[in-house]
């Protein structure tokens, strides 16, 4: 569907307060990452997690240059990959007095006169969500304004609002596929011992270069539907989270 043919249409939900309409035409016209929300409830969580990890570290390495302290860029990026661990914790709560701690020297290199660096109001959730303090999805909230208040200012600069906005749709396209809202249904008897092996490999080693011989896979066992052909066959980049070898793997 031409997007200029439909423009996007809003629903009043409080007074001066608009949501978007996420239908088909909408998805049709604009296919977006909201498109997650509807895909099966059985793996609709597993593909939450993961759209959120890509947008953050799409983002995050959009404006990577505009973190200034080494530390915190670092703790953000573990824990958009999910590293997170009880040494990361530690070494923010450690004892701030101490001029040997890694992340009291590099604060202080960057700004003398105070122990925690500009960075530190985002990087600081992390270990607060570690704690308890905070919750997961408050934790990622934070962290996510910070992100993209650099992401925003970046984009600005380098004009690149194109390229994130073909990005999004890209990925939308990979983990929910053509129309949620019209599922392809796998046969069973495709799902032989060859397709679902080099699935599997696919999944467990995030390599997708074995896609194309999935294909084929699947074309011996009597898939002939061309979007998922297609989609196997196509350059990519593929990810993790893949609605076809999701789908075989009957994480779907």
């Amino acid at each position: 569907m031409n997007p200029d043919e439909y423009p996007p249409r809003y629903k009043e939900v409080a007074p001066g307060w608009q949501h978007l309409i996420t239908d088909e035409p909408e998805w049709l016209a604009r296919p977006k990452l909201w498109g997650v929300d509807y895909v099966p409830l059985n793996i609709r969580a597993r593909k939450q997690e993961l759209k959120d990890r890509y947008f953050l570290r799409y983002h995050f390495e959009l404006a990577r240059q505009d973190w200034s302290c080494p530390a915190c860029a670092a703790i953000i990026s573990r824990y958009i990959d999910g590293g997170i661990d009880a040494f990361t914790e530690d070494e923010f709560f450690s004892d701030p007095q101490d001029s040997s701690h890694p992340y009291r020297r590099v604060h202080s290199e960057v700004i003398p006169e105070s122990p925690r660096c500009k960075d530190w109001e985002t990087a600081k959730n992390v270990p607060f969500w570690f704690r308890g303090v905070t919750t997961w999805l408050e934790c990622k909230n934070h962290v996510l304004e910070g992100i993209l208040t650099r992401s925003r200012l970046r984009q600005v600069q380098l004009q690149s609002w194109a390229e994130v906005q073909a990005w999004e749709r890209w990925l939308a396209l990979e983990l929910v596929g053509p129309n949620p809202f019209r599922p392809i249904v796998f046969a069973p008897h495709w799902r032989t011992d060859v397709v679902t092996t080099l699935a599997r490999i696919a999944d467990e080693t995030a390599e997708f270069g074995n896609l194309p011989i999935l294909a084929d896979a699947l074309e011996e066992a009597g898939c002939d539907v061309p979007e998922i052909l297609t989609h196997l066959r196509g350059p990519g980049p593929h990810v993790r989270g893949c609605w076809v070898v999701d789908e075989l793997l009957g994480s779907a």
